[in-house]
């Protein structure tokens, strides 16, 4: 026979371990809603267009000279072409990345109509 107080350890129910809470408030929405996808984020006109120019440029000549649009807010648009930034399409100079973009820019047109 197991003395009492033995038996009374015995039958103790040991907790799980707590995990800790995020305090991350997507986090915290997206456990109450019940889903784990993840939340879409959020990206700027010249950030959409930047991605169709980056398909564009791939295997093409002009992939190599690190060409890229960003976002200014006192400068808008932000043309990249290697160390060079322009402010906006019209600013640069090689008339070739200066079409490319601009079809970039159409393809980004014809998509969100």
């Amino acid at each position: 026979m197991v003395p009492p107080a033995v038996q009374a350890v015995a039958d103790e129910v040991i907790p799980a371990p707590i995990k800790p809470v995020s305090t991350n408030p997507v986090d915290a929405l997206r456990h109450t809603m019940g889903t784990s996808k993840p939340v879409a984020s959020f990206k700027s006109i010249p950030a959409q267009i930047n991605e169709i120019l980056q398909g564009k440029l791939a295997g093409t000549p002009l992939e190599k000279r690190n060409i890229h649009l960003t976002e200014s807010a006192s400068e808008g648009v932000v043309v990249q072409v290697g160390l060079n930034q322009y402010p906006g399409i019209d600013a640069v100079p090689d008339e070739e990345v200066r079409n490319l973009i601009r079809s970039a820019v159409a393809e980004w047109e014809k998509r969100n109509r």
